[in-house]
């Protein structure tokens, strides 16, 4: 894979990790390392401060890329444009898979598909790619434009979803998508405090940051997804969600 000509690319490790550190410095497409933190606004703003570059490459402490896990992603700007399966949008945000140890899915960090832009998921999979409404931290690809038009995260979710606000927030109207070929390995588990997440995306629902039924379906696959485990009844996460939000907008 080549990496598109006339594109830069800065690393922000949040917060500083040895083996994060050592693969992203080893990548020779990175024109600058930066270690921000301890939480994810402060590390986009050093990012985007202290850095000219056009794309600022997000990972997270304990995740690990490997070997192409930036060039597949920068190999994925090159597929925007007309092709066969139809208009595939330029990417504002791309995201690669992140996996555990040995290889499986890390759920922590999956993206969330497209609810109604069929046109733009089917474009996507033709090219091998994975239409995303909403990515996780682990390894993403912001365009600085995108960061420099919507913001930073948001300071006051940082303690549950702040991944989910922000990157709802820059794909409400703009593509996104996930990269199978680029794959990075989560070698300490995500840190996640279900209250924080869930109050978070509470939070979210009040907001205006949604097109059509996103609302219902965010909250159908929040109670879905974390109804998976036996201590997080599906009831009492739905009446959390209803308890603050009542799926108002702001």
């Amino acid at each position: 894979m080549t990496a598109p000509r006339a594109v830069t690319v800065a690393a922000v490790i949040h917060p500083a990790d040895a083996r994060t550190r050592a693969a992203l410095t080893a990548e020779p497409a990175v024109i600058e390392v930066v270690e921000a933190g301890p939480r994810w606004h402060e590390a986009v703003q050093a990012g985007f401060d202290e850095t000219g570059a056009d794309w600022l490459w997000l990972v997270a402490a304990g995740v690990v890329p490997q070997e192409g896990t930036l060039a597949a992603l920068l190999a994925a700007l090159d597929l925007a444009g007309e092709g066969p399966a139809g208009e595939l949008p330029r990417p504002v945000l791309l995201s690669s898979r992140i996996v555990a140890r040995d290889g499986t899915p890390d759920p922590s960090s999956a993206p969330w598909v497209p609810l109604i832009d069929r046109a733009v998921v089917m474009a996507a999979a033709a090219r091998g790619l994975a239409a995303v409404r909403f990515a996780r931290w682990g390894s993403l690809l912001v365009d600085r434009a995108a960061i420099e038009h919507h913001g930073l995260p948001r300071e006051d979710f940082a303690t549950g979803a702040d991944d989910l606000e922000w990157t709802g927030r820059i794909l409400l109207n703009a593509a996104g998508y996930a990269v199978p070929d680029s794959v990075a390995v989560r070698e300490t588990p995500r840190a996640t405090g279900v209250v924080g997440e869930l109050q978070g995306r509470a939070r979210m629902l009040r907001g205006n940051g949604w097109e059509g039924a996103e609302p219902l379906w965010f909250v159908y696959e929040t109670v879905r997804g974390m109804g998976r485990s036996p201590s997080r009844s599906p009831r009492a996460i739905t009446a959390r969600l209803r308890g603050r939000s009542r799926l108002k907008r702001a």
